[in-house]
């Protein structure tokens, strides 16, 4: 029970918080159905992606796993900037328009594909990897305590997802959209070093540096508060100096563009009397 808890638990929190974080900054009814769309076809896909995880496993000499995670984090990490970018041009509307149009800005939306990819990627390779591990532990438990433990961790996740949501929600748009800005390009770059993990793994990149620190004694991933920085920073108990280059560059990258955009939009914008 404790097995299948902590897997539940752990993979759910990771898919509950970032679509929470989504969720809060895009509230227009038509965005959030976007990322449903998504989230429901990578519930999905997940289930298509674990029946078929051992062939998958076994694609590449081996490496199709990590190649398929590397792929669905660089995506997710592209679509997060996507999500910055259209964040700050509507902080800058927010702040050069008047109150009746600010108000119109509440129901301005993004383009639903790159929302509906994010809640599809959150929730695919999360989800994906909960299913195959149920699997693994079937004929190691009692199924009444397989079920009960993935019950309770799945509640736990998405109660502490909830509570997450509920604070952002509180906060004004104004204020989200430059908070958010913020945290995820931390997320993106994390997504970016995770990426990078796999293709170290499968020595498509040199590590530079084997361990830059080794913090599994003391902060393991699997941790609930290594799972929280794995979320908002892309945590790793033992990076590689390659993810640590690829963290630091790729945030520096989405900080860049999301001022660019921010100041430009700024420049053209006429002043408000």
């Amino acid at each position: 029970m404790s097995a299948a808890f902590l897997i539940v638990f752990r993979e759910m929190l990771e898919m509950t918080l970032i679509l929470g974080m989504l969720l809060a900054v895009c509230r227009d009814w038509v965005d959030r159905a976007w990322i449903a769309l998504g989230a429901l076809l990578g519930f999905c896909g997940a289930w298509i992606v674990a029946l078929f995880m051992e062939q998958l496993e076994g694609a590449l000499d081996g490496n199709g796993e990590f190649l398929f995670n590397a792929g669905l984090l660089l995506m997710a990490s592209v679509m997060l900037v996507l999500t910055m970018i259209w964040m700050g041009r509507q902080g800058v509307a927010w702040r050069q328009r008047t109150q009746a149009v600010s108000r119109q800005l509440e129901s301005g939306r993004m383009p639903g594909l790159p929302l509906a990819m994010l809640g599809f990627v959150a929730v695919i390779r999360e989800g994906a990897e909960t299913v195959f591990f149920m699997f693994s532990l079937w004929h190691e438990h009692q199924m009444q305590a397989l079920w009960t433990g993935g019950l309770f961790g799945a509640v736990a996740a998405l109660l502490l997802g909830a509570a997450v949501y509920r604070q952002l929600i509180k906060v004004r748009l104004k204020t989200l959209f430059a908070l958010m800005s913020w945290l995820l390009a931390f997320v993106a770059a994390g997504l970016a070093s995770q990426a990078v993990y796999y293709l170290v793994l499968m020595d498509w990149l040199p590590p530079l540096v084997e361990h830059v620190w080794d913090f599994s004694s003391w902060l393991p991933r699997e941790s609930l508060a290594g799972t929280l920085l794995r979320v908002l920073f892309g945590y790793d108990e033992a990076p590689s100096g390659m993810q640590m280059l690829t963290f630091f560059l790729y945030l520096a990258l989405a900080l860049v563009l999301v001022r660019r955009v921010r100041h430009g939009r700024a420049e053209a914008a006429p002043s408000c009397s």
